[in-house]
C-alpha cells in the first residue's frame, strides 16, 4: 500500500549505483521538500521572436528532510555525513559510545563519507527514487519548550525513477524515544554551566555544513558526477540566553571580565541530551562538543519593557589537538553502526 514517508539506502557498489527498496532506513519526518529539476535549453536563435528549438539539458534533485532526533536513528544520519564513528564498549552487551569527528580530513569512502538512495513515498500511486545522495548540511535545534529537531539539506545526481509503492519499515527500539529541550544535562561555554549560572541558556542550534561541487557534470552524462568534498567547511549556530549577566557579551567583546573590544580567545562549547537510562548509572544520550568556539556576533537589543534575550552567533575552528572541529559523542545500547540497516 502507498504510504507518506522518507527512506535512505546506503549505496555500497558506488556513488548513483541503483539500490533496492531492501537494507533500508525509514525516517518518520516532520516535513521534507525532495523534489528533481530539469535544466534543458532552448537556445535563442535568429529564426523568430520566441524559441523554437529544444535540447535535453542536465538533471538535479534535492531539497530538506526535518526529523526528531534520537540516539538510535539520528546517528545514522551521521554516518552518512560524517562517517563510520570509532565505537567502544562501555559495559559488555549492553552499553556503547560511538564518537564521530566533523572538520578534520574527512573523505568519500566505505567508511567515510556516503552516498545514499533517497526513496520518497507520496501516497499516491507509485514511489520516488532518486539516486546518488550525499548530505551537504546539518542543522540540529534545541530549544525551551520544544523537541530537539534536525534538518537534512540533501543533494541527488539527478536520476529520479519511479517504482512500485511500498510500505515504511519504522522500528522503535527498546527504550527508544526522541529527546526534548529538558533532557539538556549538560551546557557548558568556556567552562562555566550555562544551565544553572547567569546567563542561563534558552536555545543552541548548530550547523554542520559539508562542500561539494553540485555544478560537477561530465561529459557523456545528463546527471551530476560522483563527489568529493571541495572547499572549505565551518560549523556555525546559536546560542540564546536570558540576558541577566553580560559575562557572554564580554567573552564576545574579548574575555569574560573584560570592559572593551580586544582578542578573543577560543573557548570549549558542550550540550549533552539525556534520555532513558540503559543500566544503572548508563543513559541513552549525544553530546557535542567544539573544542575551539569564537563568538562572531552579540546581540540583546531592547523592546519596550519586555524581557532582554541576549543571541549569540558562534563559529568552530579546526582543533588541532583534537583532531576535528565538532564532535559528536552517542552512548546507547547499539553496538554498531557499521551496517545501515533498520536492525538494532
Amino acid at each position: 500500500m502507498a504510504e507518506k514517508y522518507i527512506a535512505l539506502s546506503e549505496e555500497t557498489s558506488g556513488y548513483g549505483t541503483n539500490v533496492t527498496q531492501n537494507d533500508r532506513i525509514c525516517y518518520k519526518i516532520l516535513n521534507e521538500s525532495i523534489h528533481t529539476v530539469r535544466e534543458d535549453h532552448f537556445p535563442e536563435t535568429v529564426e523568430t521572436w520566441t524559441p523554437g528549438d529544444y535540447v535535453r539539458g542536465p538533471f538535479r534533485a534535492g531539497g530538506d528532510i526535518s526529523t526528531l532526533v534520537d540516539s538510535y536513528q539520528f546517528p545514522k544520519i551521521l554516518v552518512f555525513h560524517l562517517g563510520d564513528p570509532s565505537t567502544g564498549t562501555i559495559l559488555s552487551g549492553v552499553v556503547y559510545q560511538h564518537v564521530f569527528n566533523y572538520g578534520g580530513t574527512e573523505g568519500v569512502s566505505t567508511t567515510g563519507l556516503k552516498s545514499f538512495t533517497i526513496f520518497k513515498g507520496t501516497g499516491v500511486e507509485k514511489d520516488r527514487r532518486f539516486d546518488g545522495g550525499i548530505v551537504t548540511n546539518l542543522s540540529v535545534e534545541a530549544r525551551a519548550r520544544e523537541a530537539v529537531a534536525a534538518t537534512i539539506t540533501v543533494v541527488g545526481n539527478g536520476k529520479e525513477t519511479l517504482v512500485t509503492a511500498s510500505g515504511a519499515n519504522y522500528v522503535r527500539y527498546s527504550g527508544q524515544r526522541y529527546l526534548s529541550f529538558a533532557d539538556a544535562t549538560t551546557m557548558t561555554v568556556g567552562g562555566t554551566d550555562r544551565l544553572a549560572t547567569d546567563p542561563v541558556i534558552e536555545a543552541f542550534t548548530i550547523e554542520l555544513p559539508r562542500n561539494y561541487d553540485t555544478d560537477h557534470y561530465r561529459l557523456g552524462s545528463e546527471y551530476m558526477a560522483d563527489q568529493s568534498p571541495s572547499g572549505i567547511i565551518t560549523p556555525t549556530g546559536t546560542m540564546d540566553f536570558g540576558f541577566k549577566s553580560q559575562d557572554e557579551h564580554e567573552r564576545f567583546l574579548s574575555i569574560v571580565g573584560g570592559t572593551s573590544t580586544g582578542p578573543q580567545s577560543g573557548h570549549i562549547t558542550v550540550l549533552t541530551l539525556r534520555g532513558d537510562v540503559i543500566s544503572s548509572g548508563y543513559y541513552d544520550q549525544i553530546t557535542f562538543s567544539l573544542p575551539e568556539t569564537y563568538h562572531t556576533a552579540s546581540e540583546n537589543a531592547l523592546t519596550a519593557r519586555d524581557r532582554i534575550v541576549q543571541t549569540v552567533n558562534y563559529r568552530g575552528n579546526y582543533h588541532s589537538l583534537s583532531g576535528h572541529a565538532v564532535q559528536i559523542t552517542v552512548q546507547n545500547k547499539t553496538s554498531s553502526y557499521v551496517t545501515l540497516t533498520n536492525a538494532l
